[in-house]
């Protein structure tokens, strides 16, 4: 492991933050994509040298960027986000840029959840969902057709991506997504197509692949080490949910949240690996730092 930290997904409030950068003094920590610029403003002094990721677009811009998208005013625009994303990364120096990089649809996906399950309610959306609640995808999805266009389009446009970041020293890395109709980037097979572009990192989500082990009929272990053995992850989210093939929650909940889920070779095989780890649940952050710094100091 590189270095640890928390994200601040789960922290809203500026005494929060001091609080628990005052307790951990060897915490790092990860920007969000919540934050608005006020709030940037007012965690600088405390964050100083402690940044060592941000989760885009920081500040919180009104789409998620979709670079799976041949609309050339969305294109335009989720660059003009990432543009504004690098500012916060250079001013907090932050050497690692996370992206959910891109959507099935040719829209941008709004950031606000109502707005963002109004669009995921369309057509085109509903018709991969096997389980409604959550618009959880069925099995067949990424072998869609559409599916497949969407991430072929994504692969053309994140070079570009790629590029501006590093000209600014940042390293982008694309996160694996959770199993939601309109979503893409959630399989072992889409990582290995995006292995193939230069300088792209990959941000390995623990708790959204679990998820997707149950929806795809993946092994979650191998899922890992496939991914892995790319030698492009450089960061991790790690965080629990109570998902089991039947209940299908994204809750990014507490690492011992669910007895089935394998935390500690998870956390065997992060520890040996030369990316960071970034704590992404979103309640009790004390007793999930615990558990991390306890296992980090047996190892």
């Amino acid at each position: 492991m590189r270095e640890w930290g928390l994200s601040l997904v789960g922290l809203r409030a500026v005494d929060d933050v001091q609080a628990i950068a005052g307790r951990y003094p060897e915490l790092n920590f990860e920007l969000s994509y919540n934050m608005r610029s006020d709030m940037l403003e007012m965690v600088a002094p405390i964050l100083e040298h402690r940044v060592i990721s941000l989760h885009a677009t920081c500040p919180r811009s009104r789409y998620f960027p979709n670079f799976a998208s041949d609309d050339s005013q969305v294109l335009a625009q989720s660059m003009s986000d990432i543009r504004q994303s690098i500012v916060t990364a250079k001013r907090f120096h932050a050497p690692i840029m996370v992206l959910h990089p891109g959507y099935l649809c040719e829209e941008g996906m709004p950031s606000d959840k109502n707005a963002r399950l109004a669009l995921l309610d369309k057509p085109l959306f509903q018709r991969h969902v096997a389980v409604r609640e959550g618009a959880i995808c069925g099995r067949k999805y990424p072998e869609s057709d559409a599916y497949r266009r969407a991430m072929d389009r994504l692969t053309s446009h994140i070079g570009m991506v790629c590029r501006l970041c590093r000209d600014d020293g940042i390293t982008l890395a694309v996160e694996n997504l959770n199993p939601r109709s309109g979503y893409l980037c959630m399989t072992p097979d889409d990582f290995a197509q995006l292995a193939t572009i230069e300088h792209l990192g990959f941000c390995l989500d623990i708790g959204h692949l679990w998820i997707s082990h149950f929806a795809f009929g993946f092994d979650f272990l191998d899922a890992m080490r496939s991914m892995l053995a790319t030698r492009k992850v450089v960061s991790f989210h790690l965080h629990a949910n109570p998902s089991d093939g039947h209940i299908w929650e994204d809750s990014h909940g507490d690492l011992d949240a669910n007895g089935a889920f394998p935390l500690y070779e998870t956390l065997g095989a992060i520890v040996a690996e030369p990316a960071n780890c970034v704590l992404e649940t979103v309640s009790h952050p004390d007793h999930n730092i615990r558990i991390l710094q306890k296992f980090i100091k047996a190892s």
